[in-house]
């Protein structure tokens, strides 16, 4: 399987695809009080081979805090941890998604899922309001196995 994480200090989306046939298998998001529990709490999954994960960066017009890209960064660090796959990539905002803006991103991601993909994002029982976590760390893996271009 390839997993691929959207991460966070105190949330972080995630998403496992089948490396056969490129496929949404199962979809979530995991919740922490810090970004050490965040990691901790991330599902266990044993048939994972390939972590995918995306690497923050601090960019010089972005309106984020460095301090806060390093903890980010440290979430990473604990994400990557704590699965066992035999290939990790780390991959930048800039380059699976570009610097299009989120809801236009995000509706691409969601147009690029088939009808079984979206119930599967829909039944993940994540909030509402932290579900652009899950739909990224799904953009990641579609990015990952080309079926989705920013």
């Amino acid at each position: 399987m390839i997993l691929c994480i959207d991460p966070g200090t105190t949330c972080a989306g995630w998403a496992g695809f089948s490396k056969e046939d490129k496929a949404l298998l199962r979809c979530g998001l995991v919740r922490g009080s810090d970004w050490i529990e965040t990691a901790k709490n991330l599902p266990a999954f044993s048939e994972c081979d390939t972590l995918i994960i995306e690497d923050p960066r601090i960019y010089p017009a972005s309106k984020a805090r460095a301090n806060d890209i390093m903890k980010l960064a440290k979430s990473v660090g604990a994400f990557v941890a704590s699965v066992d796959a035999a290939y990790t990539k780390l991959v930048t905002p800039a380059t699976w998604k570009k610097s299009i803006p989120k809801l236009i991103h995000q509706k691409r991601i969601m147009r690029a899922l088939t009808d079984s993909e979206l119930a599967i994002l829909n039944g993940c029982q994540c909030p509402k309001s932290l579900l652009h976590n899950t739909v990224d760390a799904v953009g990641i893996g579609l990015w990952y196995v080309r079926r989705y271009r920013a």
